[in-house]
């Protein structure tokens, strides 16, 4: 996709910007040819409109976020919010207090977490298709904040 855009973007350049013989006098005393960086008027090109399409389809392009990096952030499950910190650290809050604390991983698509406690409990998480984790037994937790928002 991105090598057809950079052909896109080329063609456009390149055809929109191409040299002819022809020439422009402007009352300055300067002439300019028509692929001149210099605006020329009447060309019946619009560069500007060009570029700004170029600009629109190339900032449409993102690359997609992996699976890490769409679960840091914080969610949330029946007043429990759920932080997942990208270095790999977790904690359940419940009105500002820690309930609990651990590390989370990615393991064949899943989101493991174990806690610290003695007992080293293991959830794992599932994201949905829509985007919110999918806890095995309580349910589905909504994203309420992503890192950097």
């Amino acid at each position: 996709m991105k090598s057809l855009l950079v052909s896109i973007v080329a063609t456009m350049v390149f055809v929109g910007c191409g040299q002819s013989d022809h020439q422009h006098s402007h009352a300055d005393g300067h002439s300019h040819a028509e692929g001149d960086y210099d605006h020329v008027e009447g060309d019946g090109h619009d560069h500007d409109k060009e570029l700004k399409v170029a600009e629109t389809v190339a900032e449409t392009e993102k690359p997609e976020l992996t699976l890490k990096e769409r679960v840091v952030g914080q969610w949330g499950l029946g007043g429990v919010t759920l932080i997942f910190d990208k270095n790999g650290t977790c904690k359940a809050m419940r009105g500002g207090n820690l309930m609990a604390g651990g590390t989370w991983s990615i393991k064949d698509g899943k989101i493991h977490t174990v806690s610290d406690s003695p007992a080293k409990t293991v959830v794992i998480y599932v994201m949905n298709e829509d985007g919110n984790l999918q806890h095995p037994i309580r349910g589905e937790l909504k994203r309420i904040k992503a890192e950097g928002n």
